[in-house]
């Protein structure tokens, strides 16, 4: 079986990574954005009512004006802007 795709939407909100999967209507929250994509897995998984490694998400970050797609290759790519470690932010 393939997995499900969800882009996830996400934005600080104090000292949480707040994220939404628009095309659910629901969304949640995490305290890094190391955890997050494992996090919007989890809440999409219970949405549907599936085993979690049925759905993939594809993660937005949006500060400001600006937003970037986070993957894996993406992640030390951004590091110089936001800092080191900050995934465990």
């Amino acid at each position: 079986m393939t997995a499900q795709t969800y882009s996830v939407e996400v934005r600080r909100d104090g000292r949480w990574w707040v994220f939404d999967i628009p095309e659910l209507g629901t969304g949640g929250q995490a305290r890094s954005l190391a955890e997050l994509s494992h996090e919007a897995q989890g809440v999409a998984a219970m949405w549907l009512n599936v085993a979690p490694e049925t759905v993939t998400v594809e993660v937005t970050i949006h500060v400001g004006d600006m937003s970037w797609k986070v993957t894996r290759s993406t992640e030390e790519a951004l590091e110089p802007i936001f800092g080191e470690g900050w995934m465990d932010k």
